[in-house]
């Protein structure tokens, strides 16, 4: 039987790396391969060979796979793009309030585990502000829950212009907002908290032929030694009521 190994009229080495003619999948590899193909096609001495038409078709069926294999990776990458980014839109949304679009309780509770923690190992100060609409239930009993939801986005959008760049306010709940104070101590969390009082007040939401103005009680308290952060959260909220007791638009704690 006829062989052509150790011919050295027979210049074609791997069958495999044989690019195919007609397929445009190009790299490095795929360019050097059709050089090589080229070479082998004008060489008289492979002219007649009768195995370049297999070597041939070899060729074309690898490029084939690599084409495959490119455009199957490039898919794939496209998938983990697009689940990349929706796990971002899911991960804010998870953190966000969809009324107000401040952040939600999730994302306090988160924040202000992660701010107690940096707290208590680097020393330093810490508050917290509790505050809730006063008679909001009237303003949803009078104008209706759309007037309400109104109040309560204008109202977190004052809340949120008026702090500190590293402060962070969220919806708590219904119309309770928790405010976090990072490195504050009772004088600054004071001041804080009436100017958020004052930025209420200050808000206006027509209605039905009327203004619907907005009140604000506010409860403060700043960590102590030991406590945690339920306690912290608490103390905040009883403040908060103590102010509504009062008669409310008013800061207490």
């Amino acid at each position: 039987m006829a062989t052509t190994e150790g011919n050295p009229r027979f210049r074609l080495t791997r069958a495999g790396d044989l690019p195919a003619r007609t397929l445009p999948y190009r790299d490095p590899e795929a360019a050097g391969l059709r050089s090589r193909l080229e070479e082998l096609r004008a060489d008289p001495a492979n002219r007649d060979n009768p195995l370049l038409p297999e070597l041939e078709r070899l060729g074309d069926a690898h490029l084939r796979l690599l084409r495959r294999l490119v455009k199957i990776t490039r898919i794939s990458d496209g998938f983990q793009g697009q689940l990349k980014a929706l796990n971002e839109v899911l991960q804010q949304a998870s953190r966000t309030d969809s009324l107000t679009g401040i952040p939600n309780r999730r994302a306090m509770m988160e924040d202000l585990r992660a701010e107690l923690v940096r707290t208590v190992r680097e020393g330093g100060a810490l508050a917290v502000l509790m505050a809730d609409v006063d008679r909001f239930k009237a303003v949803n009993d009078t104008y209706g829950h759309e007037t309400g939801d109104r109040v309560l986005v204008t109202l977190a959008h004052a809340l949120r212009d008026a702090l500190r760049g590293y402060d962070v306010c969220a919806r708590w709940g219904g119309e309770e907002f928790l405010v976090l104070l990072p490195g504050t101590c009772r004088p600054g969390a004071l001041e804080v908290a009436e100017k958020l009082r004052k930025a209420a007040s200050a808000i206006t939401v027509p209605a039905a032929g009327a203004h619907v103005a907005v009140g604000l009680s506010v409860g403060l308290a700043v960590l102590e030694k030991g406590e945690s952060m339920d306690s912290l959260i608490r103390r905040a909220d009883g403040a908060m009521y103590l102010a509504k007791r009062q008669g409310g638009n008013r800061v207490e704690g």
